[in-house]
């Protein structure tokens, strides 16, 4: 080599290593196991190219020249030259299970070629085969550059491990090993023919390690699997939605894996979805992956033709449903499969995901493979629930006490003893746009969305202000409230009503709030003093839905409640089973005992009513006797002081 060689493209691969390895060190890659060959890779690259830099500037200041150091610094290239061979070849080998399984054959194949490398340059450098010096000039001669030649025969060892694997890998794998092993081979090629004038071999193994970083590990691709990560699904799915491109997604959640013996959980989940990935993958290459958790993933189809995608669909339920050999055994995945049409309904990446719950809430609930492709009518349905769900979370947000768009009913309740109304029950209703939305559409989403306090808060104030018009003028009991075993597990929840009550200065016997069975199952010591404070400051509790569920007496006598209201399922089967009714006579004459006061709800007739009279209740609240009434008209069902 003359000291007139280029070493420009040196210096600007340098640049490169050392910001993709900043890269890696201060982002957040997929740090997967093979990460660390990549990672590994880069530090070794740029070692290599400064050790190359190193003996280029050695060689064009021959004056300096010290043999031993020259020979050690070219003992240093070699060998870890050699260390960058094996870290591509057993990060291509470590990308496809197939090749896992034959590793050890590789393996061997792999420790003879090393041992060569090594005896061969080893003996160069012993010997002084590396370079010539006269004194006046160094020549590295074609002993030195025969590294080239074992890294064109490297690159072609991996070519071969590729096509052995190529069945097993997935799509973006196969093309990215495709394309880098001949380019690899062809620039080592033509590095040997121009060594002398032009050196740029750290472009041979840079390069790979910079694209396997930027595949599989900074973002688009899981390397196993073959799928790309949920923000590119999101990147490919707007940009559909923009360029209003006909699509598919098939959205995919297994939720068990079932197999003979007892094997790693977390290994047949990655086995299963790397498997059934590449397997659905090579169906059509209209069709693409996306890796959402280690149970989910999505397929994403781009086609607009019904009858092709109908026949994607079933081949991708038929492969999910497949068993897998796995261990000498086979490995089964139950799964949920949602097909979803482009619809104008679902626009963005949180309503697609809010809308994917939405539906797996609607499947049935058990680990039988089960595909449903989503219909008009749930696209309808669905808008509706996002739209209450994200003012659900307005309303919590703003916390305003006087919310218009949170509106308050009361069911009036008949008492037995007097013949009037004494009490009635505040029922919840939202106004949006112009329209009433019952309890039934948006209870579960409160408790879910954390937004069920806030409507809790806003109806008590509102129920406050009416006990406060009511009070002066008419004769009645008091007004009872629904609250969740989400609010009676809160440790702040007695001081934030009380400074409700406080606020509007009405007097806490005024107010009764009911609970349902399932608030006993909760936190039992932050339930219980809830309860205890509450009931020591006057607030009176009812015990709701008393029967639908698995009773507890001993749970319900240990619990400061006052009224218990019995469920209007358990009075309908009464009147015509029996055993039920005596049952329902044994139960209301232990309540008795025990001082409870005893409501019965869902009373719509006057065969109802009779039985309801008879068998003992106190009070008695259903449409015989009143329908729920905006608030200010309840002043219509209580009698005057």
């Amino acid at each position: 080599m003359n000291y007139d060689v280029n070493i420009i493209t040196e210096y600007v691969f340098l640049v490169i290593a050392i910001l993709i390895l900043t890269a890696m060190i201060y982002t957040k890659p997929r740090r997967t196991r093979i990460y660390h060959i990549d990672c590994a890779g880069m530090v070794m690259s740029v070692l290599q190219i400064v050790l190359s830099i190193t003996i280029i500037g050695i060689t064009r200041e021959p004056e300096e020249f010290d043999s031993i150091l020259f020979n050690i610094i070219c003992a240093l290239f070699m060998f870890n030259y050699l260390i960058i061979l094996n870290l591509i070849f057993n990060y291509v080998l470590l990308l496809s299970p197939e090749l896992k399984i034959k590793f050890r054959y590789i393996m061997i194949t792999e420790l003879i070629y090393d041992l060569g490398y090594c005896i061969y340059m080893g003996y160069g450098i012993l010997a002084g085969k590396m370079y010539a010096y006269d004194g006046t000039s160094i020549i590295l001669t074609d002993y030195f550059y025969s590294y080239l030649i074992f890294g064109i025969l490297d690159s072609l060892y991996s070519w071969s491990t590729w096509i052995i694997g190529r069945r097993n890998m997935s799509r973006i794998v196969k093309i990215g090993v495709a394309i880098l092993s001949p380019l690899d081979t062809i620039l080592l090629m033509l590095q040997w023919y121009v060594r002398e004038t032009c050196v740029f071999s750290s472009a041979t193994y840079v390069f790979p390690f910079v694209i396997f970083y930027i595949l599989f590990h900074s973002n688009p691709y899981n390397e196993i699997a073959g799928c790309q990560n949920e923000y590119s699904f999101e990147t490919r799915f707007l940009d559909a939605i923009y360029l209003h491109k006909k699509y598919t997604i098939i959205y995919v959640k297994m939720t068990q894996f079932r197999v003979d013996g007892e094997i790693d959980f977390y290994n047949q989940r990655k086995y299963a979805l790397s498997t059934k990935s590449r397997q659905i993958e090579h169906v059509s290459i209209k069709m693409h992956n996306y890796i959402i958790s280690d149970k989910e993933f999505i397929v994403f189809i781009k086609s607009g033709e019904k009858d092709k995608v109908q026949g994607y669909v079933e081949q991708v339920y038929n492969i999910l449903a497949e068993g897998l050999p796995y261990k000498n055994s086979v490995l089964h995945t139950d799964f949920k499969m949602l097909v979803m049409e482009n619809t104008p309904y679902v626009n963005n990446m949180h309503m697609l995901k809010v809308f994917y719950d939405y539906m797996i809430k609607k499947m049935h609930n058990n680990y039988e493979n089960e595909k449903y492709v989503c219909k008009d009518k749930d696209y309808e349905q669905f808008k509706e629930e996002y739209a209450i769900e994200n003012m659900l979370v307005d309303i919590r947000n703003k916390m305003d006490l006087e919310d218009e768009r949170v509106i308050c009913y009361a069911q009036p309740i008949y008492s037995i003893s007097t013949g009037t109304f004494r009490t009635a029950e505040a029922l919840m209703r939202l106004k949006m746009d112009g329209r009433i939305i019952y309890p039934d559409k948006f209870i579960e989403l409160a408790e879910h969305n954390g937004c069920i306090h806030a409507l809790t808060c806003i109806i008590l104030n509102k129920v406050c202000k009416e006990i406060n018009e009511l009070a002066n003028t008419y004769d009645f009991d008091a007004i009872t409230i629904n609250c969740s075993t989400v609010e009676m597990e809160d440790e702040n929840l007695y001081t934030e009503l009380m400074k409700i009550l406080n606020d509007n200065k009405v007097a806490s016997s005024k107010i009764r709030l009911e609970l349902t069975e399932s608030t006993m199952s909760g936190n039992y010591e932050i339930v219980s003093e809830n309860m205890r404070k509450l009931n020591q400051a006057g607030v009176k509790f009812y015990l709701d839905d008393f029967g639908t569920g698995y009773s507890n007496l001993e749970r319900i006598v240990s619990f400061p409640f006052m009224t218990i209201k019995f469920d209007k399922s358990i009075l309908y089967r009464a009147i015509s089973d029996s055993t039920m009714n005596d049952l329902v006579d044994g139960i209301v004459s232990i309540f008795k005992k025990k001082g409870f006061v005893l409501l019965v709800e869902g009373v719509e007739n006057e065969e109802h009513s009779k039985y309801s009279i008879d068998h003992g209740f106190d009070y008695i609240q259903g449409y015989k006797y009143a329908k729920p009434v905006q608030l200010e008209k309840l002043s219509e069902y209580f009698s005057k002081k």
